[in-house]
């Protein structure tokens, strides 16, 4: 986990660390300590994530920051849909073949018959 997006978020959110521990019912040097000890609990997290509202993962997962809007595409959904993009065209040349084939066949086939 990025622990330095925590800040990253506050300032492009313009908040300050005591107001992210206030929303939390937390005190702001009971955030600081967790945050340098790197030892922040899932409830916290999950509260953090909620409060800047961003998704859970951000805090693992790449993400590009436009005009003060989180774009997020995981490497994994990428993957995934390329993936399935491959598949497509390889079935796509598969079916091209066969109509290729079918195609040279049918010539000689009426050369057969005469």
């Amino acid at each position: 986990m990025d622990y330095n997006k925590i800040t990253q978020e506050l300032k492009r959110k313009k908040m300050l660390h005591q107001d992210l521990a206030r929303q939390m019912g937390i005190t702001r040097q009971g955030l600081t300590a967790a945050l340098r000890n790197k030892s922040l609990r899932v409830k916290d997290l999950e509260s953090i994530s909620e409060i800047l509202d961003v998704p859970i993962s951000y805090w693992w997962e790449e993400y590009q920051v436009n005009e003060n809007k989180i774009s997020y595409q995981s490497q994994d959904m990428i993957i995934k849909r390329l993936n399935r993009q491959i598949d497509n065209y390889l079935d796509d040349i598969k079916r091209f073949k066969e109509r290729i084939l079918e195609l040279e066949i049918q010539p000689v086939r009426k050369k057969e018959a005469s």
